[in-house]
């Protein structure tokens, strides 16, 4: 998870006030983690959110790669 998207979900959650998120086009990885900080979200027509689990990517021969994943 990108740390920048996270702090700015984090400050959205911490706004003392309404917060209201409006997607008008596409809003994928980070975007989607911002957005379900707010309180109502809109979504116009044809937009689109993705929401997906994080990956991590390794590089190295399989017992560098065991190391780090088993």
């Amino acid at each position: 998870m990108p740390s920048e998207g996270e702090a700015i979900r984090a400050a959205l959650e911490a706004h003392p006030g309404m917060v209201t998120v409006k997607v008008t086009g596409n809003a994928h990885s980070a975007a989607s983690l911002m957005i379900m900080a707010a309180d109502r979200i809109e979504m116009s027509a044809g937009s689109l959110m993705l929401i997906h689990d994080p990956s991590i990517g390794a590089y190295g021969n399989p017992a560098i790669a065991c190391r780090l994943c088993c």
